[in-house]
Formats: structure tokens, sequence, C-alpha cells
């Protein structure tokens, strides 16, 4: 049992180190595959970004190169100023609307031109879908950036735009041209060129505490009052469950370092049933450089079905792995049983070979024993049919005498090979009844009282117990006959036989004590054994098969008792044994 359970720990707790192992390799699998995977989104949408942007710049340069190249700029008017400016006006409006329209294809949403003469006169003129063209009364609208990229705000309406300026030395005329691009028209753009993403704004403050005020934070909500960062309030409803607290901690992180440097990132809201990614990139002005930031939401199907994946390979492993583990479990310990079995039918052959061997011997005892009483027997009878009318009859009368001895230690000896064989046969029956001391101790008494009588011997009775025991009958006063038997055999004349029951724990106790010759302790190893050839005279001479005692001991252990002897040589000896309580 110790063995099967050793062995089923074992098995489990490799099974278990596997397994660890196993899920941990899955698990840096997982995260290196995370990695990859953010990094491919986040290099995508800074790709996506700087394509739109580099497309838009490179067509916003064309159109602003045609404006400047044209003759617009060479004609020199003998009026005065203001004339001047206003048939500018007129002749760059049909140049605007004219080009708009070749804009708007391109997906730009507005057209501005700023001139500025030396003496600091400003003609401002926009057009845009929702608006005609128009005056802007703006003197100081024109900017002083020859060219670059920023954020302006026409009512209160951000746009990207793209200013190209210039000086026409001809006419001493600067001219900034502005093509711009909302944002609703730049995220379509963004959206187009990722398929399934989501596109929204993020704003970093770099300051939770910062309190917008400027018209660009209007379109943008305070997502958390512990982050100083905002999203603009149509991207708010998509995001805002999946943006847990750890997601936002890992968010802010990344737009203090990262972003800075003008990278782009991304991080997963979630990973364990359809990831979604989170991608951020800055959107690079001339006056709010890495404060506005695209921000992309998007499914990560090739992760979900990698998790997916993973989780069936390991599924399937721990199948394999656990069918394995049994499999290895069941061969070790039915091998183990088998080991086991092994031994039991080698020790039972061993046993059964030494019992064999033990009973042939017996045999070769029995054998030698019934031969010398039948070989007196023939001798006497032969001398007496031979001589019978030579001898006197007080000869006659002695070998009678002898004869009579020895058919009835022949007898007895044949009595007990034949109570002895039916133990070893499995023919005997024990019948378990109530049994009273005190009369099964009178029953065995009836057959051996006239031998101690012969000898003047006393037998005492003391009974110390009024509980009965629990045995077979016949086979219980078979054992006391025996052990009373030896008692007044071996002891001297005029001496007393003492036999006493007492109960201990859950036995009777029964004890034959003599004061006869006694047993060294060498002999009274002999006693019970078969093999052994043991027989001592009594103290008158009388012979034994030495077969009784061994009898003694099958019929006890049969009752499921123990028998054992206490002697020393010339002062007795004490024969116990047991029998079971009677129980109600």
């Amino acid at each position: 049992m110790v063995r099967k359970t050793f062995i089923i720990l074992s098995v489990l707790l490799i099974t278990i180190v596997l397994l660890a192992g196993f899920q941990y390799f899955i698990t840096e699998d997982k995260i290196s595959t995370q990695k990859e995977r953010l990094s491919f989104f986040s290099n995508n949408l800074q790709l996506q970004k700087k394509l739109i942007f580099s497309t838009l710049k490179n067509n916003s340069t064309i159109i602003s190169d045609d404006i400047l190249n044209s003759h617009i700029w060479q004609n020199n008017p003998t009026a005065n100023e203001e004339t001047q400016l206003e048939l500018l006006r007129k002749m760059l409006g049909s140049t605007m609307t004219l080009k708009f329209k070749q804009l708007e294809k391109l997906g730009f949403t507005s057209l501005s031109i700023i001139v500025r003469t030396n003496n600091n006169k400003t003609l401002s003129l926009r057009i845009d879908p929702n608006d005609s063209l128009q005056t802007i009364d703006n003197k100081n609208s024109f900017q002083n950036e020859l060219e670059g990229n920023t954020i302006s705000y026409y009512k209160q309406k951000p746009e990207y735009q793209f200013i190209n300026s210039q000086y026409i030395d001809t006419n001493q005329l600067a001219v900034q041209i502005s093509i711009g691009i909302d944002f609703l028209a730049l995220r379509s753009k963004l959206t187009e060129n990722i398929p399934g993403s989501t596109v929204g704004y993020l704003m970093f403050t770099g300051d939770s505490t910062f309190n917008p005020s400027h018209p660009s934070f209007q379109s943008f909500e305070h997502i958390h009052k512990d982050y100083p960062f905002y999203f603009n309030k149509t991207f708010i409803p998509i995001i805002d469950k999946k943006l847990t607290d750890k997601a936002l901690k890992q968010l802010n992180a990344n737009l203090k370092t990262i972003s800075k440097a003008g990278q782009s990132f991304s991080i997963y809201l979630n990973t364990r049933k359809e990831p979604k990614v989170l991608s951020i990139s800055p959107i690079e002005t001339g006056n709010n450089t890495r404060k506005l930031h695209f921000a992309c939401l998007v499914d990560d199907y090739i992760l979900d079905k990698t998790n997916d994946w993973n989780n069936q390979i390991f599924l399937t492993n721990l199948i394999i792995l656990t069918l394995i583990m049994f499999g290895i479990t069941y061969l070790f310990i039915n091998r183990a049983a088998l080991l086991k079995q092994k031994q039991a039918i080698e020790e039972s052959e061993m046993k059964l070979k030494k019992i064999n061997n033990s009973k042939d011997k017996f045999f070769s005892i029995i054998a030698h024993d019934l031969k010398n009483p039948f070989n007196g027997i023939m001798g006497m009878t032969g001398y007496l049919s031979e001589s019978y009318d030579n001898i006197s009859d007080q000869e006659r009368k002695d070998i009678i005498n002898d004869l009579n001895i020895s058919s009835k230690n022949a007898f007895n000896l044949l009595q007990n090979l034949l109570e002895w064989t039916r133990t070893q046969s499995g023919t005997l029956k024990n019948v378990p009844t109530d049994i009273d001391p005190a009369s099964i101790i009178e029953i065995s008494l009836e057959t051996v009282g006239n031998l101690a009588k012969n000898k003047n011997i006393e037998i005492i009775q003391r009974v110390d117990t009024k509980r009965h025991g629990y045995a077979d009958e016949n086979l219980i006063a078979t054992v006391l006959r025996n052990l009373f038997t030896n008692a007044v055999k071996f002891s001297p004349r005029k001496s007393q036989i003492e036999v006493t029951v007492k109960e201990f724990e859950k036995e009777l106790v029964f004890c034959v004590k003599d004061s006869g010759i006694g047993l060294h302790h060498n002999e009274i190893d002999q006693l019970f054994r078969i093999d052994v050839n043991f027989h001592k005279k009594g103290t008158e001479e009388e012979t034994g098969t030495g077969l009784g005692l061994k009898i003694c001991k099958e019929f006890v252990e049969y009752c499921n008792g123990r028998i054992w002897v206490i002697s020393e040589p010339n002062k007795g000896s004490s024969f116990y044994f047991t029998i079971p309580l009677y129980t109600k």
C-alpha cells in the first residue's frame, strides 16, 4: 500500500512539474507573441500615419506652388494700394475656387490665402465646402512661419493645416497659403487605411489638474481624474468600459515616456477573449508638438486564434500527458502487484515445501512409532504361540498384559493420527458454542480419572470467572483430555494436578499445572513441531506417541486461540491455552 501510494504521488508530482513547465513555455510564447503583435500594430499605425501626411503634404505643396507661380502676382496696376488689393481679391477668388475643387477631390477641406504688403496691408481669403469666398478681417493673421504644419481653429473647429509661405519680391508681397483638412476627414482616411479599426483622438496634457480652456479641448473629455489625458467625446463610449485600471496605468506610463520621443505604442485592453489593441501615435504640429495623438482601436484576431490554439494544445497535451501518466502508474502498480504476488507465491511455495518436508518427516516418525508396538505384539504373540505349553501361567499373564498395553498404545497412536489427519484435510468441523468452563473440565476428566486414581494423584479445579467461552466443545474437550493425560503420566504418585480458568481481556485462559519431572528449555521448543520425534517416558515408564500436544496446538488454533507452556526440570509444567469469550 505504501509503495503504491509512493508511486502514485511520484507520478502525480512529475505530471504537475511537466504541466507547469509546459504552461510556462505557453505563457512565455504568449507574452512573446503579444509583444510582436503590439509592435506590429504600433508600426502599422505609424506607417499609415506617415503615408497619409506625406501624401497630403505633397499634394498641398503642388497646389501651393501652382498658386504662387500664377500670373496673378505679375500684374502691376497703377491704382492705389487699396484698389490693387481689391483687384487681387477678385483674381484670387476665381483661382481659389478652381483650385479648391481639385483639393476637395484630394480630401482637403479648406484653402486660405493671406497676402501682406510691405506697408502691412493684409488681404485674407478663405474658401471651404460650407462657406463661399470671404475676406477675413484680421491684420495679424499672417503667421511668422514661412512653412510648416499646424493646427488651426476656424469657428472653434480644429483643422490640420499645411502652410506654404513666400515673398513675391517683384510686388513686395508676402504670401502665405494654408491648405487644411478637418480632423473628421483625417480620421476617416486613417480608418480606410487600417480596415476594421475605430480611430479617435487623444490629448495628453501631462498634468492631471489641467483645466482646458483652449478651443481644441471643446470636443474632448477627461477620461479619469487621476490621469492627464483626454479622448474625443465620440471615441469615449467605444473605449470607456475597456479601459481597466491596469490599462490606464500602462497608457499613462507610455504617454510619459515613449510618446515624448514621437514614437507610437500599443497596449492590450484585454487578452482572454477577443483581444483589443489600443494604438497611440503622436501628431506632430508646430504649436502642439506631441500633445495630440491618434488613438486606434482594433481587434487582434490573430492573437485570439493563437490563444485558442495554445489552449487547445495545452488541453490536448494535458489529456495525452494524463493518459501517459495513468498508463505508467498502472504499469508500475501492476508490476508492483505482480512482484508482490510472485513474492507471495514464492513464500507460499517455500512454506508449503517446508510443511511437506515436515510432514514427510512426521510420517516417517509415525511409521516408526507404529512399527514398534506391532513388532512387540507380533513378537509376544509368536512366542506365546510357540511356547505356550512350556511357560507358566504367570508368564502367560505377563505376556497378555504386555500385549494389552502395546495394543492400547497402538490404538491411541492411530486415534491421534486420525484426529490430526482430519485437521489437515479440512474435514474437521468447528462448530463454536457456549462453553461453561467447569462443565468442559468435568467432561474431560471422565476418561483420565481412573489413571489419576491409580497413581493416587489429586486433581484440583478452580474456576475464577463466571464468563463462558466460545469454541467447539469436542475440540476443547480433546485438548483438555490430552493435557490431563500428560499431566498424570509425568506426575509422581501422591501428587497434585491443578486446573484453573481465568478471564483475561477478551479470552478465557485455561491452565493445567503438574508437579512432575518438567522440561528443559530445548525440549519446550520441540513440543509442538511435527517434524521432531519428541518422546519422553512418564514417572512410571509410561510411553506416548508425542502426537497429543501437536493435536492440541492444531485444535486450539482452529478455535482462534493460543497455546504455550512454562516449565522447569523437576519443578513441573504449566500448559496454557485460550479460547474467545462468549458474547451475546
